[in-house]
């Protein structure tokens, strides 16, 4: 973490607390992007780009709400990216209120502590308007 505050006033260890507590935000805004599918607008009008990032906070926030829900066994968690999906289908009326609880739980992850992985660093690519 690189930063230009004064070293006096804020030590490593404050900054790494500061970091700690902001994790949550960070971890929130990956799921909004990527399992909700905010990394991507379809729309060319603010009014539309509006809407659509409005549904998205919305499925996330729903998605979230539900994993949030679920009774999970110790040394687990909901997969969020696979709850997004269940969700989006329940919405299409693909799948029932009881079947969608079923399918989260039959998805879940086993919890990993203290696992670190290489920083896989790739450029996305521009999304262009032309295929339509």
């Amino acid at each position: 973490i690189y930063t230009n505050l004064d070293k006096e006033m804020f030590p490593p260890e404050m900054i790494k607390v500061l970091y700690h507590m902001r994790w949550g935000i960070e971890i929130s805004f990956r799921d909004l992007k990527y399992p909700a599918g905010l990394i991507i607008l379809h729309s060319k009008k603010k009014d539309f780009m509006l809407q659509e990032i409005f549904a998205k906070l919305i499925m996330y926030n729903y998605a979230s709400l539900i994993a949030r829900e679920e009774s999970v066994p110790d040394g687990k968690q909901v997969n969020f990216s696979v709850a997004v999906d269940i969700c989006r289908q329940f919405f299409k009326n693909k799948l029932s209120a009881s079947c969608r609880m079923e399918l989260i739980k039959k998805h879940l992850s086993p919890i990993r502590p203290g696992r670190q992985f290489e920083r896989y660093k790739r450029q996305l690519a521009l999304v262009s308007f032309q295929y339509r």
